[in-house]
């Protein structure tokens, strides 16, 4: 195993070093949420999480395809540009790759992702997202967040009978949001007559048209960024948590 950035240092170099507190909260399925913080010099945060031949292979050229594109978004958010459809795979893959890069470092004893969900992952032909795997990006306030930050929410496991993880990505104005659910077929993720639960049509809730863009399917189209609407700040926290389920 070798020690795979949980951001990748193209992206640290991005931000102003200074002090940092690391972070890391666990939720269990009973009452107990158990939050972990240490102080860091620098952002940078290694994990034994993958392989050394995925690491200096696939992975790396994931994140060489993904530079040239993101690292322009990140640079200049407000620039008008257009996504195609080749751009829109390299920013799914990207984000679906950081998904599974936090969710091991959570706990790499039981990870969301099965061993073959990853596996297909990394052999799948031009990579692309492992089914029922939605990737949306939009594009945060003025005065927002300057730096960087993610956060993994899931509800059960790859051995469990229906599951699903929500992973929230913010690296300056852009914000990136990957839904993936598996083990259920209808409408509702959970019981909707015992709510909490999530409502499978707010993958195309038309409140959210304006302001975020989908990569992930891909729409057979080109896409303009930015998007035509900001969030405003009063929104920001309903779209990461759009797909929450309280534990």
């Amino acid at each position: 195993m070798s020690r795979e950035h949980a951001w990748p240092k193209w992206i640290v170099n991005l931000f102003p070093t200074g002090n940092y507190t690391a972070g890391l909260t666990i939720e269990n399925e009973g009452d107990k949420t158990i939050r972990k913080e240490w102080p860091m010099n620098d952002p940078t945060q290694k994990a034994r999480v993958v392989c050394k031949p995925c690491n200096e292979g696939w992975m790396s050229t994931v994140e060489e395809e993904t530079i040239p594109i993101l690292k322009a978004m990140i640079m200049q958010p407000r620039t008008m540009r257009r996504l195609n459809l080749h751009n829109q795979m390299v920013l799914a893959n990207w984000a679906v790759l950081r998904a599974m890069v936090f969710d091991r470092l959570r706990d790499p004893d039981s990870s969301y992702f099965s061993i073959n969900e990853r596996h297909g992952f990394a052999k799948a032909h031009k990579k692309k997202p492992i089914e029922t795997t939605h990737v949306w990006l939009t594009i945060l306030p003025d005065g927002g967040l300057r730096g960087f930050q993610s956060g993994v929410h899931s509800r059960g496991s790859f051995d469990t009978e229906w599951r699903y993880l929500l992973f929230n990505c913010v690296l300056g104005q852009i914000a990136i949001q990957v839904f993936h659910w598996s083990g259920f077929s209808g409408t509702w993720i959970g019981d909707k007559d015992l709510r909490p639960a999530i409502n499978l049509r707010k993958l195309d809730d038309p409140v959210w048209k304006d302001a975020i863009i989908r990569v992930w399917p891909r729409r057979r189209v080109s896409l303009e960024w930015p998007p035509r609407k900001r969030l405003t700040f009063a929104g920001i926290r309903p779209f990461y948590n759009r797909f929450h389920i309280p534990s």
